[in-house]
């Protein structure tokens, strides 16, 4: 479920096409441009999910779904709901997208 750069137990650093969903407190960190990132965080029992995407759609079947903003959010939402699904436990924010 984690697939990401591991600084160390506390830290992970989200390089583009990266996503992280943990269970455990945690700093998850990335630096964006033209990318984006949804960071979604369950205010009951703290879980929390963030991915950097580079492209909105993904273009084809078996492409890595961690570059694209579909597949991606989709996967981190997925495994938070398996966890807990009721959505008004969650909160999230969108950032970057900047015109570079």
């Amino acid at each position: 479920m984690e697939e990401s750069l591991a600084l160390d137990s506390n830290k992970v650093f989200l390089l583009p096409g990266e996503y992280h969903v943990t269970k455990q407190p945690r700093v998850i960190a990335t630096l964006l441009g033209s990318c984006v990132s949804v960071c979604i965080y369950n205010k009951e029992t703290h879980l929390a999910a963030m991915n950097h995407f580079l492209r909105s759609h993904a273009t084809a079947a078996g492409d890595d779904r961690g570059h694209f903003g579909d597949t991606s959010t989709t996967f981190i939402i997925e495994s938070l709901f398996a966890i807990d699904n009721d959505p008004s436990h969650y909160r999230a924010q969108i950032f970057g997208g900047g015109k570079v």
